[in-house]
């Protein structure tokens, strides 16, 4: 609801522990681009309807295909079904899924949302879990880095 107010994304208790499993893995906010499947919250902070993730699908589609990211990270059950085409999130987080999304080969990693461990009254071991998902975007971020520095040179 914050980030209806604000226009952020991940302004609010989320968006604490989100920086916080990032400063974790190494990285800030200034590292990454963050973006909603959604920019706009369903009434009721209910969970998104089929067609308005679809209402939002060509705004993805394009900041995809202007930002051309090697990385995309996809918080939650809805980002990653949107992207991956595949639920069930505590299957699928931390693992690495190569992707060619607009003729670019992307590495998609599924995470659990930041509110889940909120909604888990903090368990620790979902957290440890998290920052575990978190090195392993660390380690794809900084590899690409090495070789875009690789191909600069």
């Amino acid at each position: 609801m914050n980030e209806d107010k604000q226009g952020i994304p991940f302004c609010g208790m989320s968006g604490k522990i989100l920086t916080e499993l990032l400063l974790s893995a190494g990285l800030t906010r200034e590292d990454i681009f963050i973006t909603n499947t959604l920019l706009c919250r369903p009434p009721d902070n209910r969970n998104p309807k089929e067609e308005e993730i679809e209402n939002c699908r060509s705004r993805l589609d394009n900041l995809i295909k202007i930002m051309q990211p090697k990385v995309i990270v996809t918080i939650g059950n809805f980002a990653t079904e949107r992207i991956l085409d595949k639920n069930g999130i505590n299957k699928l987080r931390g693992k690495v899924f190569p992707l060619v999304i607009n003729h670019q080969e992307v590495q998609v990693v599924p995470v659990i949302h930041p509110a889940s461990y909120l909604y888990s009254g903090r368990n620790p071991e979902m957290f440890k879990q998290m920052q575990n998902d978190f090195k392993v975007i660390s380690g794809i971020v900084k590899e690409n880095k090495k070789q875009m520095n690789l191909i600069e040179f």
